[in-house]
């Protein structure tokens, strides 16, 4: 998208794209490249399920990684987007994740799977730490505690 069309936007959104576009185009090149698809396609206006499909992926993984970013801001991304068509794709993606069937199984585990090595790819890519393991928590909580009592 050109910058004279930026320019264009409200304040508040101008703001928004602005102070995530990192984050944002680093989702949106590993989405591209976990789904061999470029970027420019991504942004297009094509409707095909090979091209939609990673859209919606980069409105579902801005949402979840990005909190801040606003839909509107999102659907600026992927080619001036509505903010209902980036609803739509956090309840497609969203939903499938959350099926279940009767036992108890996920109806549709690819998702979950595909969601965990995007998740994965982008926090490495984003610097984002990695949970503290059982015994590193204790330390900080249990031990701390531990520590301040007994000297």
């Amino acid at each position: 998208m050109k910058l004279s069309e930026l320019m264009k936007k409200q304040d508040s959104l101008r703001i928004n794209i602005a102070v995530y576009s990192t984050e944002a185009n680093m989702i949106m090149t590993i989405i591209s490249k976990y789904f061999n698809v470029p970027i420019q396609a991504i942004e297009g206006k094509s409707r095909s399920m090979r091209l939609a499909e990673p859209r919606q992926w980069f409105h579902f993984m801005a949402r979840d990684k990005v909190g801040k970013l606003s839909l509107a801001a999102i659907g600026w991304y992927t080619g001036d987007r509505d903010h209902a068509t980036v609803m739509h794709s956090l309840r497609k993606i969203g939903g499938r994740m959350k099926v279940r069937r009767k036992n108890g199984t996920l109806a549709y585990p690819e998702i979950r799977a595909r969601y965990d090595e995007l998740s994965n790819l982008i926090d490495l890519a984003l610097n984002k730490k990695r949970p503290l393991e059982m015994n590193e928590y204790w330390a900080l909580t249990v031990g701390n505690a531990y520590n301040i009592h007994n000297n």
